[in-house]
């Protein structure tokens, strides 16, 4: 695999121009006020809330971060939910959260991350989805992530329009775009509900996840990357 510094050095404007939150599912040996405890020093100056319910309706920002459980990977599964961040500050807490889970817990078959993507300029609202499905290179994804293929949490987006079976080539775009509906389970490898969110309008990426996921930074960032330009 290249180096993903070297694939998107040429897109740095439009990197620097993302907005990214993450939902991160993992386990941990220690409890729960101890992971809380250790994950404040960690991110400090970000303070990370605890709440030992699912779903919790604390909305974390750039300050403000929280873990809670997350009962879809069992009553032992975690999830650290940061809020909405610039690339670079979003990556460097990235990479610290996955690093302490390295240290302190572990992920499996069950657990995965979540990218919440937007823009600074807001033009996520106006997102070309035909556009979006062909550009995303699910086998690639798979290669790296072999365990979310075909699985119930991030179904494939080429079930969404009549992908190689369809001859569109002699149809408007925009025809298309009409066409297509997008589904009101976000169990897809995009979750597309909430573009049309005009106050916090995003995509949700959750292709990437499976056991020891959190060890693969490079694989996870040069797939970020290509979520954010493509």
């Amino acid at each position: 695999m290249e180096k993903y510094t070297d694939k998107f050095l040429n897109d740095y404007k439009i990197l620097s121009e993302s907005v990214l939150g993450f939902e991160i599912e993992c386990y941990f040996d220690i409890t729960f006020y101890k992971i809380l405890e250790l994950l404040n020093k960690e991110l400090h100056p970000v303070k990370v809330h605890g709440f030992r319910k699912y779903h919790s309706e604390f909305k974390p920002d750039h300050n403000n971060f929280k873990l809670e459980r997350d009962l879809s990977g069992g009553e032992n599964m975690a999830e650290i939910i940061t809020g909405p961040m610039g690339y670079f500050s979003a990556k460097y807490y990235l990479i610290k959260i996955l690093k302490f889970i390295e240290k302190h817990g572990f992920t499996s078959d069950k657990s995965s991350i979540h990218f919440n993507l937007s823009f600074k300029n807001n033009n996520i609202n106006n997102l070309d989805i035909l556009k979006q499905i062909l550009n995303t290179k699910e086998n690639q994804i798979y290669q790296d992530f072999p365990s979310r293929k075909n699985n119930v949490y991030c179904k494939s987006i080429y079930q969404l329009i009549p992908y190689k079976s369809f001859d569109y080539s002699d149809v408007p775009i925009g025809a298309i775009n009409n066409m297509i509906q997008v589904p009101k389970s976000k169990y897809y490898g995009i979750n597309f509900k909430n573009i049309n969110d005009l106050d916090n309008g995003r995509l949700e990426f959750r292709y990437i996840g499976g056991e020891n996921y959190h060890k693969k930074l490079g694989s996870i960032f040069e797939h970020l990357d290509r979520f954010i330009v493509d």
